[in-house]
């Protein structure tokens, strides 16, 4: 509130003079508000910090291999209106097909969203992107987040060797490729999207017990959690275009966003400094 106070201050001085400013600033803020949830954002992460496991699994038939998975330690660069500059944080992979990222490469040309609904969904193989995840899915994401940071913190992940992390990341790629609105639909084992985990050996069989639980569990909780998106569809080099969008929360559950001035604080502070204009003009009359 401080912050919004010493603007307007700060503008009404700067107008006091000059009328069209004023007028221009006026139909600018009340013209819409500034948008504070697209950017174009520079992160780097580092895969090779990653808690999480090595997890073989496939789509449509497809086997896409074995590799790491779980929670990416990703640093903020630049550009982010949640993060400050340099930000250490976490976050999961949502597209499957997509490039996996540059292990210390910066990686410019990130757009944030706190609508996750509105991220494309992975691409299909072929290529095309099917558009959105929507908001069916989007809101059981926003229940599986929920379920762990309801009573977990991103630090959490780290206590069990990574098993919980890359359990978290198979559940949120079994959401966005074969949730059809019913709770049976959600099985790592059958779909699109399967893990190839084999249930006699100790690992894999505890590691399909956390994916079991999140996806079990998650139907206790609401989709009150604020979640923030990276996507970037730059030119890919493999099925899909674009780097694989990334997904994030802060450690309660909430995105701490930087202060952006609403319209109406903008168009307060124009008729804030048209009255001083107006009130410098009756004193000079005088």
């Amino acid at each position: 509130m401080k912050g919004y106070v010493s603007m307007l201050k700060s503008l009404v001085k700067m107008c006091q003079g000059t009328r069209a400013l004023l007028l221009a600033g006026v139909v600018v803020a009340l013209s819409g508000t500034v948008n504070p949830l697209r950017a174009d954002v520079t992160l780097q992460v580092n895969e090779g910090g990653i808690i999480g496991l090595p997890v073989e699994y496939q789509l449509s038939g497809k086997n896409l291999g074995t590799h790491p998975i779980g929670a990416l330690p990703t640093t903020v660069l630049s550009g982010s209106s949640h993060f400050p500059d340099g930000a250490q944080i976490y976050t999961f992979c949502i597209e499957l097909t997509q490039d996996r990222l540059p292990a210390n490469g910066p990686l410019p040309g990130y757009q944030e969203t706190t609508n996750i609904a509105s991220v494309p969904k992975p691409g299909s193989l072929n290529g095309t992107l099917a558009g959105a995840m929507g908001a069916a899915k989007a809101d059981v994401i926003k229940q599986l987040f929920n379920s762990w940071f309801s009573s977990h913190t991103w630090a959490d992940f780290a206590l069990d060797g990574g098993f919980n992390a890359a359990a978290f990341q198979l559940a949120i790629w079994e959401i966005l490729y074969d949730y059809n609105g019913t709770p049976g639909s959600l099985n790592v084992g059958f779909g699109a999207f399967q893990a190839l985990l084999n249930p006699g050996d100790p690992g894999q069989a505890l590691l399909l017990s956390d994916v079991n639980g999140f996806l079990t569990n998650l139907w206790n909780f609401s989709p009150n959690i604020d979640l923030l998106a990276f996507s970037n569809d730059a030119a890919g080099q493999k099925e899909t275009d674009g780097l694989q969008d990334l997904i994030t929360t802060d450690g309660g559950g909430r995105i701490q966003g930087v202060p952006v001035p609403p319209a109406f604080v903008l168009a307060l502070a124009g008729l804030a400094g048209m009255g001083g204009y107006g009130w410098r003009r009756r004193k000079i009359a005088a």
